[in-house]
């Protein structure tokens, strides 16, 4: 027994088995959870972009307060124009707005997910939201995080 112990007395460090079973471990625990982040910062961006859409409708509520119908905005230059907004235009933006099918009563907000790396499975999808005075708004599109 005192053999054992003036042994383990004298040993320093880690053998290789133990070091390669924590690599294992930690290997095993990053492989579940850093797919989980690539979600987390895409819901992010799709916040970015329902806040958008929200100060889109907001200045179009107010456009049909003094024009008394909806305006139609193909990007993000002419919703600033037209709408006094001002969405930033980045050389690589994350998505595209336009305002389409304007009336007296409705009109449709549309976010496009824009430049993500080829294979990303929300590459090019829509968040849509729908405007109608009777009725009030409608999320829809074909983003997996769009509001319900």
């Amino acid at each position: 027994m005192k053999k054992y112990l003036k042994f383990a007395k004298n040993r320093a460090g880690f053998t290789l088995l133990e070091v390669l079973l924590v690599a294992i471990i930690v290997g095993v625990l990053a492989a579940l959870v850093v797919p989980q982040f690539g979600g987390f910062i895409e819901k992010a961006r799709v916040a970015e972009a329902t806040g958008v859409i929200g100060a889109i409708k907001t200045a179009e509520l107010a456009y049909k307060l003094n024009a008394g119908n909806y305006v139609a905005c193909a990007n993000e230059a002419a919703i600033n124009t037209n709408l006094a907004v001002s969405i930033p235009i980045p050389a690589a933006p994350l998505w595209h707005y336009a305002v389409t099918a304007p009336s007296a009563t409705q009109f449709i907000i549309t976010a496009t997910r824009q430049n993500n790396p080829v294979g990303i499975p929300w590459n090019t999808n829509t968040i849509v939201f729908t405007w109608n005075d009777a009725t009030g708004g409608v999320w829809s599109g074909t983003h997996p995080y769009r509001p319900q």
